[in-house]
């Protein structure tokens, strides 16, 4: 069965030919996206995610999700869903990449790339996107943590300590740095959950972090809270077509 309720997955908007292997999405289009959504959905906190699952409530609801903490968020979509829509979203964070003084605004450092256009937030930046509130006085940009350094969880082997210090550690920086409350679910990085549906190893150190939920980078009918599916959005993507399809659970 389908997730309780869809969850977009949005990168890089404005695109960058360096990274045409990530989804990305073309800047002319976020706001035709915004339009379709706003007009059938609304968005609740990730506490409301959650308690819908035990929910009859039947209002549309989705849920936009921006990973990485890219510098373009920041720089024109933040202004377009505040100013223009009022609208909900969640930042997923990789924590050590945040002001990195060695490579203050790379992301792609875990790839090589060193002529990446890839700019990540400052904590000032992010700092000031967790305050917006939206019309109701409710907070407009949620944070949550995509690890430190964005390694797939895979990549540690049974190095699961070192696992559950990237789960732990990344929620404890936003908490410090963003003076914010703690972040009850968490962004698996690399793409990284498919594999870990039944990893009692990595489900328990999102339980011992005091998690009730992780987000996946894919999409799939088969998910449960540490495993949650995303749709990952990109210029090719019909947005109304998408919704329709997962309210007829064809997608």
């Amino acid at each position: 069965m389908p997730p309780p309720l869809p969850i977009l997955m949005y990168h890089k908007i404005d695109g960058d030919i360096l990274r045409k292997h990530l989804d990305w999405l073309r800047g002319k289009f976020l706001p035709v996206h915004l339009y379709e959504i706003k007009e059938y959905f609304i968005q609740p906190t990730w506490k409301i995610y959650h308690e819908l699952y035990h929910s009859k409530d039947l209002l549309p609801k989705i849920v936009l999700t921006f990973d990485d903490a890219l510098l373009d968020f920041y720089i024109s979509s933040y202004s377009i869903l505040k100013d223009e829509y009022d609208f909900k979203a969640t930042i997923c964070v990789p924590t050590g990449f945040i002001s990195n003084p060695g490579n203050p605004r790379k992301l792609d450092n875990w790839e090589n790339n060193e002529h990446s256009t890839n700019l990540i937030m400052t904590w000032s930046e992010i700092r000031d996107i967790s305050k917006a509130k939206n019309e109701l006085g409710e907070p407009l940009i949620e944070i949550l943590p995509h690890s430190i350094n964005h390694v797939p969880f895979d990549s540690y082997g049974e190095d699961i300590k070192e696992v559950q210090r990237q789960i732990q550690e990344s929620k404890k920086t936003l908490v410090l740095n963003l003076s914010i409350p703690e972040p009850i679910f968490f962004c698996l990085p690399g793409g990284a959950g498919w594999k870990f549906d039944e990893h009692e190893g990595i489900n328990h150190a999102l339980d011992k972090a005091n998690y009730i939920g992780a987000l996946r980078a894919e999409y799939s009918n088969e998910w449960n809270r540490y495993c949650i599916p995303r749709y990952s959005i990109s210029s090719s993507t019909c947005i109304s077509t998408l919704l329709m399809g997962y309210q007829r659970n064809e997608v």
